[in-house]
């Protein structure tokens, strides 16, 4: 649906990306232990490009679902510690040029 009146200019560009990227949510086989189900649950971010000349997939973790018979299901998340380090890292290099920056336009 194009929001400009009158005008379609812009609307592929908004339909490219819609199909371009692609977030899923996808449950993983469920593992039997005792009376207690575990299935683990992950995230993927799909770039597909136009044309099927290809595309890349990054998948990441995002917990465990536990289902107790008699109790309520819970959901345990996984902590990624590598990509809070990643950003972590990201952050103080970037305000760290930054200061460098401001220093140096005095």
């Amino acid at each position: 649906m194009c929001t400009r009146a009158g005008s379609s200019f812009g609307c592929e560009e908004v339909d490219l990306l819609k199909h371009l990227f692609t977030i899923r949510r996808e449950e993983g086989q469920p593992i039997q232990s005792g009376d207690i189900t575990l299935t683990p649950v992950s995230q993927a971010l799909v770039v597909e490009f136009p044309g099927g000349v290809g595309g890349f997939t990054w998948n990441r973790p995002v917990g465990v679902r536990v289902d107790v018979p008699g109790q309520e299901q819970r959901f345990l998340p996984v902590v990624d510690v590598t990509r809070r380090t990643v950003w972590t890292i990201f952050g103080a290099m970037f305000g760290s040029l930054l200061i460098v920056w401001l220093l140096r336009r005095r």
